[in-house]
């Protein structure tokens, strides 16, 4: 009986901390969507869904490329503003 409610406690405890920075990623998102967007003022809700796949494509990329870079070169550090015009060059 204390196996098991150490048990417990212990997989609330996990799930509680799973709970916490998931909302910590989702909220970090969605500031990074809002705060470079891609997105025009339109009034077509599958456009803004569009816009809105775009917004987070580009910070899933500018994570994968910071991730890399960090690797090759740990000192430097690209700003999100920068890689989407860089990125943009390349299309």
């Amino acid at each position: 009986m204390i196996e098991q409610s150490a048990a417990i406690q212990e997989s609330l405890k996990s799930l509680n901390f799973i709970k916490k920075n998931k909302r910590l990623a989702v909220d970090m998102l969605d500031e990074m969507c809002a705060r470079y967007t891609v997105q025009p003022a339109n009034r077509r809700w599958t456009m803004a869904m569009f816009y809105g796949m775009i917004n987070i494509a580009a910070v899933n990329a500018l994570v994968i490329h910071a991730h890399n870079m960090q690797k090759e070169q740990p000192a430097k550090k690209i700003k999100r503003i920068d890689f989407c015009s860089e990125l943009h060059m390349i299309w």
